[in-house]
């Protein structure tokens, strides 16, 4: 899984929320069912493929459907925050890398702080990938 944030008033919002969302899925998902890539991997990926960006630039969709299949990738976690001084707003999406069309828009999470948006984040992506087992299993069939 992949996952990346796009804040267009603070980029550092966005940067915190994907770390937190990156962070928190690792811990509460089952490790033989899940694997999120951090950035490392994902700077790692774009600076071989031949994209010159910062440490956690935000990157394009176009630019995420790349990656994702580069590093086989079957899940991506994307969204906007909109922050303030009192809340930040976080409207996040499930994207199938195998198919774009196929997407998952989540609630969207308000919250006080980064930290407590980002495990809203979360509790809504794994109620999302609760149906996904289904699913896999359909397809695999």
């Amino acid at each position: 899984m992949l996952a990346t944030f796009y804040s267009p008033e603070d980029p550092s919002i966005g940067r915190r929320i994907s770390d937190g969302v990156r962070s928190r899925i690792a811990k509460v998902a089952p490790k033989r069912e899940l694997a999120v890539l951090d950035d490392y991997d994902s700077d790692r990926a774009l600076l071989a493929a031949g994209f010159g960006y910062p440490h956690g630039a935000f990157i394009s969709d176009a630019e995420v459907r790349v990656l994702a299949r580069q590093l086989r990738v079957d899940e991506v976690v994307l969204g906007t925050v909109r922050g303030g001084t009192r809340e930040i707003v976080v409207s996040a999406q499930i994207a199938m890398a195998r198919d774009w069309r196929y997407r998952q828009p989540l609630p969207q999470v308000r919250s006080a702080t980064a930290a407590l948006a980002a495990d809203g984040v979360v509790r809504e992506v794994m109620r999302a990938r609760a149906q996904m087992a289904g699913l896999r299993r359909c397809e695999n069939a």
